[in-house]
C-alpha cells in the first residue's frame, strides 16, 4: 500500500501528460481489481484493514500495543523506559490484559523512540527524517531532480510503513532498514551532498 501510494505521488509530481496518467491509473486500478479477484485472500485482508474488533487479532493487537507504548512515555516522558526495555516494561507493566500476543515492539517506529528513548531520542529521529522531506523536496523544486522525486517516494513509502511497523532498525526487518539507508547514501551522493576525495601519497 505504501509503494502504491509512493508511485501515486511520484506520477502527480512528475512532467508527464494527462493522457499518459490517465492510462497509467487506469491500468493500475485494473491491475488491482484483477488481482483481488484472483486471490480472495487479498480482499480479506482489504477488506479487515479498518476493521478494529477484538477478533481481528492482528488490529486489534496493534491498538493495545500503541496503548502500552503511550503509556510508557506518558510515565517516562523525557528518557523513556530505555532502549530495548520495551518487551520487559510491556511484559511486566503495560501489557493489557485484553492482549493475546508477547510482542517485542510497538509496531510503531514514532512510538518505539517515546516509549524507549522519550522526548531527548525522539527528538533526533524525527528531526533526521524532516530533513530528509526538505532537502529532497526542496532539490526536486528546485532542480526537477528525478533522483530527489525518486528518494521521495522511497521516504514516503519507508515512512508510511513505519506506522505499523517497526522498521527503522528492528532486527527482524534488517533488509529492509538496510536497504533504506543504502537508498539515502546514493541519493546525497548522487546530489554531491557527500564527496569522497583521496589524497596521493609519494
Amino acid at each position: 500500500m505504501s509503494l502504491f501510494i509512493s508511485f501515486m505521488i511520484v506520477i502527480l509530481l512528475s512532467k508527464i501528460n494527462i493522457k499518459r496518467i490517465l492510462l497509467i491509473f487506469i491500468s493500475i486500478f485494473i491491475s488491482i481489481f484483477i488481482l483481488l479477484q484472483i486471490s480472495p485472500n487479498s480482499l480479506t485482508r482489504l477488506k479487515s484493514i479498518s476493521d478494529i474488533s477484538y477478533q481481528n487479532q492482528s488490529n486489534y493487537e496493534r491498538l493495545l500495543m500503541w496503548q502500552s507504548a503511550t503509556n510508557m512515555f506518558i510515565d517516562h516522558p523525557i528518557y523513556g523506559v530505555g532502549i530495548d526495555n520495551y518487551y520487559n516494561e510491556y511484559i511486566h507493566n503495560y501489557r493489557s490484559p485484553l492482549s493475546r500476543e508477547k510482542q517485542h515492539h510497538p509496531h510503531n517506529v514514532l512510538l518505539t523512540f517515546l516509549s524507549e528513548t522519550g522526548l531527548l531520542g525522539t527528538f533526533g529521529y524525527v528531526t533526521l527524517f524532516l530533513y530528509l522531506f526538505y532537502h529532497s523536496i526542496k532539490t526536486y523544486i528546485k532542480n526537477y531532480n528525478i533522483f530527489a522525486l525518486a528518494y521521495l517516494a522511497c521516504l514516503i513509502s519507508f515512512t508510511i510503513n513505519s506506522l505499523t511497523d517497526s522498521i527503522f532498525s528492528q532486527i527482524g526487518y534488517g533488509k529492509c532498514t538496510t536497504f533504506f539507508w543504502i537508498i539515502t547514501g546514493l541519493y546525497f551522493y548522487i546530489n554531491n551532498h557527500i564527496s569522497i576525495k583521496y589524497k596521493k601519497y609519494i
